[in-house]
């Protein structure tokens, strides 16, 4: 999927590309490919839109060239190849808190974090997975072979 961004949108986040879900207890895995070409700006969380303002569970950015969680920079990507995502959370579990995030570099050995802590404490369900493309300008990202696995999560 190529995802184009264009100067001048009416809110920065546009455009946004995402998957609505309901897991609320047990191990979810996320995985997918990302393209960056030059400038690109992406932003990727997890969200929990069961109350009145939502909550952030995983989160990451891709801002020139780096992975940043947190705020930190975690590793220096290269454009214009296929990047491999690999998000695992438990939900619903004494220490849902804690997220993993391995990442697949063509030519290097994984890069892999765990016991990262969620944007917000009080992240519990996770109702949405979101890319957002934040450049103010024409950029470009390609997304490929998303799949989500909550065979052990529970669902209503």
């Amino acid at each position: 999927l190529k995802i184009t961004d264009a100067p001048g949108l009416k809110n920065i986040w546009l455009p946004h590309l995402c998957a609505r879900t309901d897991c609320r207890a047990g191990q979810v895995r996320n995985s997918f490919a990302v393209r960056l070409e030059p400038g690109a700006e992406v932003n990727f969380e997890w969200r929990d839109w069961s109350k009145a303002e939502y909550q952030t569970g995983p989160q990451f950015r891709l801002r020139e060239g780096k992975l940043l969680v947190g705020g930190k920079v975690f590793l220096d990507l290269p454009q214009s190849q296929w990047l491999y995502f690999e998000v695992t959370a438990s939900l619903g579990t004494e220490d849902r808190s804690k997220w993993s995030l391995k990442v697949t570099v063509p030519g290097q050995t994984p890069h892999e974090w765990k016991d990262l802590s969620y944007a917000s404490l009080t992240f519990k369900t996770l109702t949405w997975i979101g890319f957002t493309s934040d450049a103010n300008a024409k950029t470009v990202f390609y997304l490929d072979d998303f799949a989500v696995d909550a065979s052990r999560a529970g669902f209503p």
